[in-house]
């Protein structure tokens, strides 16, 4: 009985671990709460991840929808930017 309490006490001191920020990330796109979605949308637009913006384009909830094809023009727009200061 004594170990079991000393593994109870020790399980309450522990903290869990934070889940790595790609995998947080992608459990809030398949959330059900739009303010989760919107942060991972938000995370795939700085990281440059183009095909899960194009998955969330499709998407029912206009919001969210209106808001990947904004950042699809977002990166598109960046992307033509970069080409034009890369000619000689």
């Amino acid at each position: 009985m004594r170990d079991w309490a000393k593994a109870r006490e020790l399980a309450k001191t522990v903290k869990p671990k934070p889940l790595d920020p790609a995998v947080q990330n992608n459990e809030w796109f398949h959330s059900s709460k739009q303010e989760e979605v919107l942060k991972a949308l938000d995370y795939y637009y700085q990281n440059n991840v183009r095909f899960m913006l194009e998955k969330a384009s499709g998407f029912k909830d206009p919001v969210i929808a209106a808001k990947a094809k904004e950042y699809l023009k977002k990166m598109d727009k960046d992307k033509g930017n970069e080409v034009e200061t890369k000619k000689p």
